[in-house]
C-alpha cells in the first residue's frame, strides 16, 4: 500500500525473490490507468519477456493469484500492444527495444518491471515521456525489481548505495521475501537460510555487492550486533580525509579474541579542531587505548600527539590487513561469530558490503566503499600487532645461524605446494608481495 500510495516523481520497490513486487506494480498500473484521459507505460527491457511476467499478472494472473484487471473490464488490442480499460484510460506495453515506438509516446505515467535491467539512457527516455496530464493524476515513473550492485545507477539516483543524495521527489521501499504471508513456509524457510550478500540481495532485496566483494565473508544476519564485554583491548583506527570523510572506528577485543566494532565517525569536511574533539570523545567513552592513524596522514598524527593522544603509524600492506579482518570473519564452534558491528556503524555497514575486488585484478581491491574499511584494517592490524610490527607473510621455521632458505614467504610455501597438485593458487593465499 505504502509503493502503491507514493505521490513521488519517481519510485521504486526493490524486493527479494517472491516479496510480491510485480503484484504491487499491477495494482498501481490498473489503478492509475482506470482514471479517465490516463495513458500510462508499462515497460521492461524487453518485450518478449514483459509478456511473460508482469503482462500476465495483469491480464491472466499468476498461481492462484487472479488477475488484476477482471475479464470484460477491458479491451485488448495485441497488434498495437494496448489495454483499454472500459470507461477508464489506456495502457501501452512494450520493451525498451522498441526504441522507435517508446520515442513517439506521451503518457502520464510509467510501470517498470525490473528496472535493474533498464541502462540509463533507457531510463531517461521514459522519464521524459511521462508528461501528459489527466484529471487528479500526477506524472509518476514506478518501478519494482530485483536489486543489483550498489554502483547501478538507480542504486546511485535513489541513494541505495548508503552514499549518494537520493533524487528530489523520489521514494525507494524494500520488500522482504518473508514480507508475503501467502508463500509457502518451506520457501520462505529455504531462502531465510541464505547468508551474507545472498541473502541481503535475494531476500531483503538490498543492493549490495553480490559477486567480487572484499569481505565476502561478513554476514549481516549474524554478525551485526550490539555486545558488552570486559575489553581485554580497545584501539581506534583512523582514516584521514576532508573531502573524502575522516573515519575513525572504535574496534574492540575480548577475552576470546573475539572483535568487536563498537562505534564509528565518519564525516566529511571536518576542522582538525572537530577530528581532535571527537578523539577525546572516543578515548573517554571507551577507554581507548591507542590511535592507529593513516600512514599518509603525518600532520594529522603530529596534531593528534600533541593533543595528548596515544598515536601510532597504521600499517598499510592492504592484502595483508584485509586478510588480518577476514580471519575474524568466520563462526567459531559454538556458532557464534568471532567478528561483529555495532548497528549504529552505519557508515561501515554499507562499505563491507560493497567494497569489492577490480573484476580484472583479483587481487587489487576498487578504490572505493573504502573509507571505513581502511580505518578497520589499521584498527585491526594494530591490535594483533602491537608496536606496528604487522604480520608480513614471513614465518622463521628453522636456524637463525645458517644461511639457507629456512625464513620464507608462507605464501610461496603455499604456492609451492599448490603447484606440486597442478593447481593455481587461490586468491586468499597469494603473496601480495609478488602477485
Amino acid at each position: 500500500m505504502a509503493f502503491i500510495a507514493s505521490p513521488a516523481r519517481e519510485m521504486i520497490a526493490s524486493g527479494g525473490y517472491g516479496s510480491g513486487k510485480s503484484l504491487a506494480l499491477a495494482l498501481k498500473l490498473a489503478m492509475r490507468a482506470s482514471v479517465p484521459g490516463a495513458h500510462e507505460l508499462l515497460i521492461r527491457k524487453w518485450n518478449v519477456t514483459l509478456h511473460k511476467s508482469t503482462l500476465r499478472t495483469l491480464l491472466e494472473g499468476d498461481g492462484d493469484t487472479p488477475p488484476v484487471l477482471p475479464h470484460g473490464t477491458y479491451r485488448h488490442n495485441k497488434v498495437e500492444q494496448q489495454v483499454h480499460i472500459n470507461k477508464g484510460g489506456t495502457i501501452s506495453y512494450l520493451g525498451t527495444d522498441q526504441a522507435e515506438k517508446l520515442g513517439s509516446i506521451n503518457a502520464t505515467g510509467a510501470a517498470i518491471d525490473e528496472a535493474a535491467e533498464l541502462s540509463q539512457a533507457d531510463y531517461l527516455m521514459i522519464r521524459g515521456r511521462c508528461r501528459s496530464r489527466a484529471e487528479g493524476l500526477a506524472n509518476q515513473v514506478y518501478m519494482a525489481t530485483n536489486p543489483k550492485g550498489p554502483r547501478h545507477f538507480l542504486a546511485i539516483r535513489f541513494g541505495l548505495d548508503g552514499q549518494s543524495t537520493p533524487a528530489p521527489n523520489s521514494e525507494a521501499l524494500f520488500m522482504a521475501t518473508d514480507e508475503n504471508p501467502y508463500l509457502p513456509t518451506d520457501y520462505i524457510a529455504d531462502l531465510s537460510s541464505l547468508t551474507g550478500t545472498d541473502r541481503k540481495r535475494c531476500f531483503e532485496g538490498r543492493w549490495v555487492q553480490a559477486e567480487g566483494l572484499v569481505y565476502s565473508q561478513f554476514d549481516s544476519a549474524r554478525m551485526i550486533r550490539r555486545r558488552e564485554s570486559q575489553w581485554q583491548q580497545i584501539v581506534v583506527g583512523q582514516d584521514a580525509g576532508f573531502n573524502d570523510p575522516d573515519v575513525m572506528l572504535v574496534i574492540c577485543k575480548d577475552g576470546d579474541g573475539r572483535v568487536h566494532v563498537a562505534a564509528e565517525w565518519c564525516m566529511s569536511g571536518q576542522l582538525m579542531d572537530a577530528v581532535i574533539e571527537q578523539a577525546h570523545r572516543f578515548r573517554e567513552q571507551f577507554n581507548v587505548s591507542k590511535f592507529a592513524v593513516d600512514p599518509s596522514a603525518a600532520r594529522l598524527r603530529e596534531t593528534l600527539t600533541q593533543a595528548g593522544l596515544q598515536v601510532e603509524k597504521a600499517e598499510n600492506a592492504i592484502l595483508d590487513g584485509i586478510r588480518a579482518v577476514q580471519r575474524y570473519m568466520v563462526i567459531d564452534g559454538t556458532g557464534e561469530p568471532m567478528f561483529t558491528v555495532d548497528p549504529s556503524c552505519e557508515h561501515l555497514i554499507r562499505e563491507l558490503e560493497s567494497y569489492a575486488w577490480h573484476a580484472d585484478r583479483a587481487d587489487v581491491p576498487i578504490d572505493k566503499f573504502n573509507h571505513c574499511c581502511d580505518a578497520m584494517r589499521y584498527g585491526v592490524m594494530a591490535m594483533d600487532h602491537p608496536g606496528g610490527n604487522a604480520w608480513c607473510g614471513v614465518v622463521d621455521v628453522g636456524n637463525d645461524d645458517d644461511d639457507d632458505d629456512d625464513s620464507r614467504s608462507i605464501y610461496g610455501r603455499l604456492a609451492q605446494g599448490w603447484a606440486d597438485t597442478g593447481q593455481a593458487v587461490p586468491r586468499q593465499y597469494r603473496d601480495p608481495f609478488t602477485h
